[in-house]
């Protein structure tokens, strides 16, 4: 379709480094490519990290901005659509984003090592996400090192870095591998030049606790990661790529697409609470019956944000009485009321945007449905419910919540011999200290 037919949206683009601005361009030119829409998207150089754009995305216009006095608070960057949820899906479809950069004839296979130093070393016992200490840096150096020798490759090594220091110093301490350096690239930064050339390499050493450029390199060039640090799996998780975890004092796995399950999705705020649920499923079911009553809502609006032509029957109460219950709440909030207040009411409005009006309004006790529809229930109610729900050729799937899961484990097995003898994919999952199970046909 012409771009000029095209619903267009506009986004305040990440101001941070190549590889956040990456991961954000390919997340949005999925989504764009899903709802057939076009994004106005500004290339954000207002901060610290100001760089020209070399990249190309599929159903974006890419605009150059230097300078950004407030923040948008129109933009879709802002609302809870692309923060909560969008901006947590697994990372696919890289063939969407490209670098726009003149191809140098290099005709050599090499390993590639990533190497990140200066501002990413921190000290202290809670290190940010995304930083490390000395003590991970020097780990990392350690095992590159012993995994080279391990794999007896007898592939030239690039090493890659901002810091020409650390850089040198790596490069010294394998000097039993051949090093190379690889041809310069006329008008390129050196920070893109290392994104190229790093795309191009046979397999790339993550010589860092977690790093964006690195797996922006490997998606790029559809490579393999080899990292050192399982402790960000769940943010690995999100990345379509092949991995293998190394470490030379554990049982070394590689990971492959199919390893990190991207049939399925997390539905909700994953820094809140989500649920994993079946793409499948998501896309088959036309009613979501909730049983829920909290002031979260996440699992519902995201549910409807994937799958927009879904209704949603909110069984024991609506989401107006559950919004009205979360206002007083938040009126009766002695410090900043007045903040907490306009943010409840902007954020209403985009629930009440998400939702249809008969999930605004009204609880929808619906029996004889002749849908394919989803259960999201707690266990304890479960039992009353499950003639009416979970035998029916309609039903698709489900999320069925345990509370207090220590004291309840005659409850789990009582709701596994349930499904027994159906004809169900169950997995019994434990994250974020709270167990759910996951069904799907």
């Amino acid at each position: 379709m012409n771009n000029d037919l095209k619903s267009r949206i506009e986004f305040y683009g990440n101001p941070a480094g190549l590889g956040n601005r990456y991961e954000e361009l390919v997340r949005l030119s999925k989504f764009a490519e899903a709802e057939n829409l076009h994004i106005n998207y500004f290339w954000n150089n207002s901060h610290k990290f100001k760089y020209k754009n070399k990249f190309k995305a599929k159903n974006i216009s890419i605009k150059e901005i230097a300078y950004l006095k407030t923040w948008p608070t129109t933009n879709f960057e802002s609302s809870r659509h692309w923060r909560e949820y969008i901006s947590s899906q697994p990372i696919s479809n890289y063939e969407n984003v490209s670098l726009d950069i003149t191809n140098p004839k290099i005709g050599l296979d090499y390993i590639g090592i990533h190497i990140r130093g200066t501002d990413r070393i921190v000290s202290g016992e809670n290190i940010p996400f995304g930083f490390q200490s000395s003590e991970d840096l020097e780990k990392c150096i350690e095992f590159t090192q012993k995994y080279l020798l391990e794999i007896k490759n007898s592939l030239p090594i690039a090493v890659f870095s901002e810091d020409d220091d650390l850089k040198k110093r790596v490069e010294n301490n394998l000097n039993n591998h051949e090093i190379i350096l690889l041809p310069k690239i006329e008008n390129t930064s050196d920070t893109y030049q290392d994104l190229y050339h790093l795309s191009n390499a046979n397999e790339i050493i993550m010589c860092s606790k977690f790093s964006t450029y690195a797996l922006s390199a490997a998606s790029l060039g559809n490579g393999k990661i080899i990292h050192f640090f399982n402790n960000r799996d769940d943010e690995l998780r999100l990345w379509n790529l092949e991995f293998k975890h190394y470490n030379p004092n554990s049982k070394n796995l590689p990971f492959s697409r199919e390893n990190f399950e991207l049939s399925s999705s997390y539905i909700g705020n994953r820094k809140i609470k989500s649920y994993k649920v079946n793409n499948e499923t998501i896309r088959n079911t036309k009613i979501l019956i909730s049983f829920n009553t909290s002031t979260y809502l996440g699992f519902e609006e995201h549910f409807k944000i994937l799958n927009n032509t879904v209704k949603i029957f909110m069984y024991n109460s609506s989401i107006l009485f559950i919004k009205i219950r979360e206002f007083f709440k938040v009126l009766t909030k002695d410090k900043n009321r007045k903040t907490k207040l306009k943010n409840f009411l902007e954020e209403s409005y985009k629930s009440f945007k998400i939702f249809n009006k008969n999930a605004i309004f009204f609880r929808n006790k619906t029996t004889n449905i002749k849908l394919p529809y989803f259960v999201h229930i707690n266990a304890l109610e479960l039992k009353k419910f499950y003639d009416t729900y979970f035998k029916s050729p309609y039903f698709e799937g489900a999320i069925i919540e345990f509370t207090n899961i220590e004291n309840r484990q005659q409850l789990l097995e009582a709701v596994l011999d349930m499904f027994s003898n159906q004809a169900y994919n169950i997995e019994v999952i434990n994250q974020y200290n709270q167990t759910y199970l996951s069904i799907h046909k």
